[in-house]
């Protein structure tokens, strides 16, 4: 008896498990479904006059831009004007912004002077080893210093012409 109950269960069993397989079999066939968008409905928006009814009516709501543009910039800088309010439309080329000049002008000076000085270095380094006073290695690095000197204040110059 015991082995008839035993194989009576394990027909159970295997039914209830091919009847569980052949439920989800379904389910687990098909392509995979599409991600979900998110859907942008307009909204109507209407000015409503203040008599009767309407006058005492209000309803929170929350606008924002429909195109909205994060901006960044070549230079750093304080800003000097603000030349668009929130909401404005512009134009390509238009200028938003103007920046402090100070401080690219004070930069600036310091990069040409800095090459002028270079340059006046190399200049008495050249003289003094035409009569032996100096070595080649010291004209080389002068000459280095100088070109230095020479690519900071173009740098320096380029972000002045991009603030401008």
């Amino acid at each position: 008896m015991d082995k008839k109950n035993s194989q009576k269960r394990l027909k159970t069993l295997f039914l209830v498990w091919l009847l569980g397989i052949t439920m989800l079999l379904p389910f687990g066939c098909g392509e995979k479904p599409p991600p979900h968008k998110e859907v942008v409905r307009p909204v109507k928006l209407m000015e409503l006059p203040a008599s009767g009814f309407f006058r005492d009516l209000s309803l929170p709501a929350t606008v924002k831009a429909f195109h909205q543009a994060d901006l960044s910039f070549l230079v750093s800088g304080r800003l000097e004007t603000v030349d668009i309010v929130r909401g404005q439309t512009v134009k390509k080329g238009q200028t938003l912004a103007t920046l402090d000049p100070r401080d690219y002008q004070n930069t600036l000076n310091a990069a040409q002077a800095d090459s002028n000085k270079k340059k006046i270095y190399l200049d008495r380094i050249r003289h003094a080893m035409k009569k032996g006073a100096a070595t080649k290695t010291e004209e080389e690095q002068a000459f280095a210093d100088f070109q230095v000197a020479e690519s900071r204040m173009k740098i320096q110059e380029k972000a002045w012409e991009i603030r401008s």
